[in-house]
């Protein structure tokens, strides 16, 4: 069933307001069928951080962040799960420096993309 575009404006009007069982309900739709259109769509579904730290890592590595597809290998080496690691790169959290650390040397970024990388992190202090 499509989504008609008052149901949209609804859902972000009142995605930071109300639970999704109460705009699941509203909308005579799942709650299932109201957090997938949010993945979908790119609709936080909770309050996110203004400059997420791993967001900058991986577009500074790969130009952008959604070409990075993680493996089980990435996980195990950066000791960070899938689910925290989701976490960081949706912008739900920042990751600490240990995580910061050992994403850098997976990934294998030079003097210069780190340099960038620290950059980005000093206009955080500013804002």
């Amino acid at each position: 069933m499509n989504w008609k575009p008052s149901e949209i404006e609804f859902l972000k009007e009142n995605i930071s307001k109300m639970t999704i069982e109460s705009i699941a309900l509203s909308l005579g739709r799942s709650e299932m069928s109201v957090k997938l259109f949010c993945y979908r769509h790119r609709i936080a579904l909770c309050k996110q951080v203004k400059r997420p730290i791993m967001v900058s890592i991986l577009q500074i590595k790969f130009g952008d962040a959604k070409w990075f597809v993680p493996t089980r290998e990435f996980y195990e080496q950066t000791n960070i799960s899938q689910k925290r690691f989701s976490k960081l790169r949706c912008g739900y959290a920042q990751p600490t420096e240990d995580e910061i650390k050992s994403v850098c040397r997976v990934l294998n970024m030079n003097h210069n993309e780190y340099a960038e990388l620290l950059a980005a992190r000093q206009l955080d202090l500013f804002e």
